[in-house]
């Protein structure tokens, strides 16, 4: 069997009131798209969980099967791999942009006129971070040239975790004071970022740039902190052999660490002027050669969304389905057996110019098997219907206040969303209860409670290795909760979700009663965070402990905690 990735990057959008309140994707001209749409599956899935940043390098690893947290060190080690640097256990590296400021005098009152200083070319760039190393470089940091305005900073033995660190795309036009590095292991990268003004303002490339009109890569910017990462083999992890086609760095580097074939296009920028036709013959190409999955990726609707272009966003969509996505999977009619799955990773809104986490559009087409989804446009807002649809087929619901927000695309109070969603749901179930992703096996709660149950975790992240955890049952038209689990310490946030519904389901089962259902589970997915693996291990007497020790006042044992 074939699979074709085709990842749309920030293709996914909000109603805009210059097209008509419409997306970019539902304006779209894109029959291929809506074609396997119509033929297939379409709903909304979350590519970014709950305490990560919703950034491409994240989303992407998600998207290929690679669970962030577990395979996720930074962005920048991603994009090393793809320069070809050989990192130490010790490295950390970060993401240099060079980018266009404005020329106030104090570097903190400059703002951030452009993140990818003109699309400056390669050729240019490598001129100016080579003379950033000259003058710059040392024993400590090293700068690589990579593509285009994206390069590579190594700091040896630097600390991972230094600071608040902003990617230069989310403050485009905005004053950088607010953005700049924060954190005592800041300070020397903020002195890089400084120095760098001063030697690139008047470099001979930047001056042949104002002289045409174009804008000077006259800074360095920071962000995107990591060190070295450990992907499993793709093909070890799946079985199937994966060719990588993107213009992106990190996209290549993903490919080289995760042991997947990596093409290089001609012509490929991460722009609406990228060889889409290149695309698309290379794709054909690697399924000709054997390759059994291959991920296409194209940047151009996320740059516009950053750029604020609303034409050039519909009209990136168009091209992607024109010359790519139709085309291929044409070819792919070949074959006897082949699968299509067409999604963001993240939406870029327009009006923000930045990421969002909330959940994206998919399509999944099979080839073999073609139904009538009821879905005739490939859009948001076709896929958000489907997602409702869903309630008449569930009887209780699991979901975290933020996924409840974002599939319902609600504001207000927690308690508010809740009973928004008991009240859709029972309108079109009739039935006292509602589960999420279970089946008709749990039907039979509804007969022994006779009760609307919506239970809806809420976690906090303080730091990336400590969170707070809390939940609150929507039951018999009653709201239930307790204190929060506070300064959890994670070592392995992976199945603390399922602990949590077990521990809920186990309480029903065993006491009947919200109050106990919501103190297992908390404390049953609270426990899970702190040990390794998918699965929490803990007997019901162990809970009980942690119970006992959560609700207890004045002096406690330690060694219960």
């Amino acid at each position: 069997m074939k699979y074709l990735v085709m990842l749309c990057d920030g293709m996914a959008d909000e109603p805009n009131a210059q097209l008509d309140n419409s997306t970019p994707m539902a304006k779209a001209v894109k029959p291929c798209m809506d074609y396997l749409a119509s033929k297939g599956e379409v709903g909304m899935v979350k590519t970014v969980a709950e305490g990560l940043k919703p950034g491409s390098d994240v989303a992407n690893l998600s998207v290929l099967g690679y669970e962030p947290a577990v395979y996720y060190s930074g962005r920048s080690p991603l994009e090393a791999a793809s320069i070809g640097i050989d990192l130490k256990d010790t490295d950390v590296t970060l993401r240099c942009n060079l980018v266009t400021l404005s020329d106030e005098e104090n570097y903190e009152d400059k703002s951030m006129v452009d993140y990818c200083a003109g699309d400056i070319s390669t050729e240019e760039a490598r001129e100016l971070i080579n003379y950033v190393e000259e003058k710059l470089g040392n024993d400590i940091f090293k700068f690589y040239s990579g593509v285009a305005y994206r390069h590579c900073l190594v700091w040896k033995n630097g600390n991972p975790h230094p600071g608040e660190l902003t990617p230069p795309h989310d403050i485009s036009g905005r004053v950088i004071k607010e953005y700049i590095p924060k954190g005592d292991d800041t300070v020397a990268l903020y002195d890089l970022m400084k120095k760098s003004y001063d030697l690139l303002k008047d470099h001979p490339v930047n001056k042949a740039r104002v002289e045409k009109g174009l804008r000077p890569a006259n800074s360095i910017w920071l962000w995107g902190e990591g060190t070295k990462p450990a992907l499993d083999s793709f093909f070890g992890k799946f079985g199937k052999k994966g060719s990588m086609i993107s213009a992106v760095d990190l996209l290549k580097g993903i490919a080289i660490c995760a042991g997947m074939k990596s093409v290089d296009v001609e012509g490929a920028t991460g722009y609406i002027d990228t060889n889409f036709d290149g695309k698309c013959k290379a794709a054909i190409d690697e399924f000709k050669n054997g390759a059994d999955f291959v991920y296409i990726h194209v940047e151009a609707p996320d740059e516009c969304g950053h750029r604020g272009e609303i034409e050039n966003k519909v009209k990136a969509i168009e091209l992607i389905d024109e010359h790519i996505l139709k085309p291929v999977t044409d070819f792919l009619r070949t074959f006897d057996d082949f699968a299509v799955l067409v999604c963001p990773d993240h939406p870029t809104p327009l009006s923000i110019r930045t990421h969002t986490s909330n959940p994206v559009p998919y399509l999944i087409y099979d080839g073999k098997n073609e139904v009538d989804s009821g879905v005739s446009k490939f859009c948001e807002e076709e896929a958000k219907k489907t997602v409702e649809a869903i309630f008449p087929y569930v009887d209780f619901l699991f979901v975290s206040e933020e996924t409840s927000r974002r599939m319902l695309q609600r504001t207000g109070t927690l308690e508010e969303i809740t009973e928004i969603m008991s009240k859709v749901s029972l309108k079109q179930l009739n039935a006292p209860c509602i589960v999420y992703n279970l089946n008709g096996y749990y039907d039979s709660f509804a007969d022994t409670y006779g009760c609307t149950l919506i239970a809806t975790t809420r976690r906090e992240a303080v730091s990336p290795t400590h969170h707070n955890f809390n939940s609150k049952i929507y039951m018999n038209g009653n709201f239930y909760e307790e204190e929060p689990y506070n300064n959890i310490e994670v070592i392995d946030r992976i199945g603390s979700g399922d602990a949590y519904l077990a521990g809920v389901l186990y309480g029903l089962i065993k006491f009947g009663t919200p109050e106990r259902a919501i103190e297992i589970g908390n404390a049953l997915s609270a426990v899970k965070n702190t040990v390794a693996g998918d699965m929490s291990a803990s007997s019901i007497e162990e809970i009980e402990s942690v119970i006992k020790s959560h609700k207890a006042t004045g002096h406690q044992d330690e060694m219960v905690r």
